[in-house]
């Protein structure tokens, strides 16, 4: 599908949402849009200033293969970079209602490990990392103040940008009832080449190659 096909699917499904699923837009966000065409394709939200700052702030950290641009941060930077994403993630545990996933984010010891295979297996098995993820999905799912076919198609696209539920949380953010807290440090963590490994006993933070 062309840039030019894509744009008018998105067109038509701005006129006749009920003949489209809003998870056929899940790869919007990849193509090369200029800055006019992705102001074309915002502009029917009133948060499309903020939205097309975060996509582009995103965008720029993607290369023309698809791999994450890390902007410069040494371990020390990069620590304290994760430990202020963990902060969000405590805050929107406790606005979910969740004391217990926030008191454990707020206890757990935090260090630096690069072993893919430990990330992993926090990553995949029954652990504090993907109750967290799923806490905060459904969080800024419900607090969504736009729920227009077109905002969930647009929520869509965010996740396909990089396939992170994390880069979602950022640029859906304007789509929200909740400006705070800002969702900034999480976007800045993962610019940095960050990804976080939360267990059961400590949190291990990743820089990405």
């Amino acid at each position: 599908m062309t840039k030019d096909d894509m744009l008018d699917k998105w067109r038509h499904f701005l006129a006749t949402p009920d003949a489209f699923d809003s998870g056929d837009f899940q790869t919007l966000l990849t193509e090369d849009w200029s800055d006019a065409e992705l102001d074309k394709i915002l502009a029917p939200f009133a948060e499309a200033g903020e939205i097309g700052h975060r996509i582009r702030n995103v965008r720029r950290h993607i290369s023309a293969t698809g791999r994450t641009v890390p902007s410069a941060a040494d371990d020390a930077a990069l620590l304290s970079l994760a430990k202020a994403d963990i902060a969000v993630r405590q805050a929107l545990c406790e606005i979910a209602g969740d004391d217990e996933l926030a008191g454990l984010l707020a206890s757990l010891p935090v260090r630096r490990d690069d072993d893919r295979g430990r990330h992993e297996a926090i990553l995949t098995g029954d652990a504090p990392h993907g109750w967290i993820v799923e806490t905060v999905s459904d969080l800024m799912r419900a607090r969504r103040a736009d729920t227009r076919p077109a905002a969930y198609a647009l929520v869509n696209a965010f996740f396909g940008l990089r396939g992170l539920f994390e880069i979602q949380w950022y640029c859906s953010q304007p789509l929200t009832d909740m400006p705070s807290p800002d969702l900034a440090p999480v976007f800045d963590f993962w610019s940095a080449g960050g990804g976080l490994a939360i267990g059961a006993e400590e949190i291990l933070v990743r820089r990405f190659p």
